[in-house]
């Protein structure tokens, strides 16, 4: 008796789950016409009234939802035709127009290398050897759609490898992805999760958890970019007994046209912090502060022109303030220094019809510090060329 009344409530359930999913499969469609009846009811509308601005935007948004995104595109149009500054058109027109955005990955090449003066930026109270380095990396940009979600991934992957002094040699690889979202007329917000691993001198140096938030468009597009970074890194054994904190702020703010055509000025303002988890830290070489406990404020400059075709002429001038809160070999408690580097670039463009430069530059860098032996200067003369896929 118990093993029939089992089998009929299963038989029981099995009919009316059947009978569930049949009027759901019903449901669907009969939704998914009425939206379709709906759609093309408000359509006749439109074009009996067509400056009817609620008409439209039901139109715009409904079309929207049930994916007809360039028919939604479409109607925001003819609203910001007659109506320039209605908010909800524009923020409908800027959403749809972003999603139409195609996927793309874009890789870069950039191999060269450089020649250094004083390559270990020792002070004139020891030997400062030259080198000479031969540098290769790699950079890739993928953004794509991802669940009705924009998705950016960045990776690098970054050598440095030294004619003589091998001590020096470095690789470094680094990988963030996320979200990006946009807000607005011209603001996207980009959040990553990440990480990076270096190794200097064929050991590791560091390996680092990292969060980045990316804003782009601030400002109406006053600062086009700002990003906020903040990296655990987890210190190698031969470099350093202490972990750090290490936070990075960078903006990207540019103008073109100013003094002749097809001119740019950029502006990279940077503010950077790094806090180890013991004060003392340790050392790479036996007058290097790593990890340092400090924080940096600073900015590039940079101004390109057109010379001649596809030849630019480029000046740059970098330099911060770093205030360390470690003592230093003299018995000062706070080391202190300011860094300064003017340099000059000339670029070839388009090589080939490819899309691929070549780039000469040099640069002079100074420090000045509270630490004797911590004053240095450098001359840096480099060339790269770069291609992008």
């Amino acid at each position: 008796m118990t093993h029939r009344s089992q089998n009929g409530r299963s038989a029981s359930i099995a009919i009316a789950a059947t009978m569930m999913l049949a009027v759901l499969a019903c449901a669907v469609p009969s939704r998914s016409h009425a939206n379709e009846q709906q759609l093309q009811s408000l359509f006749v509308r439109v074009l009996i009234t067509p400056n009817d601005i609620a008409l439209n935007l039901q139109y715009a948004r409904l079309a929207e939802e049930m994916g007809l995104v360039r028919k939604a595109l479409a109607a925001y149009e003819r609203i910001l035709i007659q109506h320039p500054d209605n908010d909800d058109a524009k923020d409908g027109f800027y959403r749809v127009r972003r999603s139409l955005e195609p996927s793309f990955t874009d890789i870069t090449f950039d191999l060269g290398g450089r020649y250094e003066t004083n390559a270990r930026q020792l002070s004139s109270r020891e030997s400062r050897p030259d080198d000479f380095t031969a540098r290769a990396k790699i950079s890739i940009l993928d953004e794509r759609k991802a669940g009705g979600t924009r998705w950016r991934t960045e990776g690098s992957f970054l050598g440095d490898l030294h004619l003589d002094i091998h001590d020096l040699d470095y690789g470094r690889a680094e990988v963030l992805t996320g979200p990006v979202f946009s807000v607005g007329k011209t603001l996207r917000v980009h959040t990553a999760v990440g990480g990076s691993y270096a190794v200097l001198d064929k050991e590791e140096l560091l390996a680092e958890a990292a969060i980045k938030i990316g804003i782009e468009g601030i400002l109406e597009g006053a600062l086009d970019k700002l990003e906020i970074r903040a990296g655990y890194q987890d210190l190698g054994n031969k470099f350093s007994d202490a972990d750090a904190i290490v936070v990075d702020v960078v903006g990207r703010m540019t103008r073109s046209n100013l003094l002749m055509d097809n001119d740019v000025l950029a502006a990279y303002p940077r503010f950077k912090f790094s806090k180890p988890s013991n004060s003392s830290g340790s050392a790479t070489t036996p007058d290097r502060l790593f990890p340092g406990d400090y924080y940096q404020a600073g900015a590039t400059l940079a101004y390109y022109m057109p010379l001649i075709s596809d030849i630019v002429f480029g000046v740059t001038a970098n330099g911060y303030y770093r205030d360390y809160d470690q003592e230093i070999r003299n018995g000062t408690k706070d080391r202190e220094d300011i860094f300064l580097s003017p340099g000059a670039q000339v670029i070839f463009k388009d090589l080939f019809g490819l899309k691929s430069s070549l780039r000469f530059e040099y640069r002079y860098e100074k420090n000045l510090s509270n630490d004797d032996f911590e004053d240095f200067d450098n001359h840096v003369v480099s060339i790269r060329a770069i291609r992008k896929f």
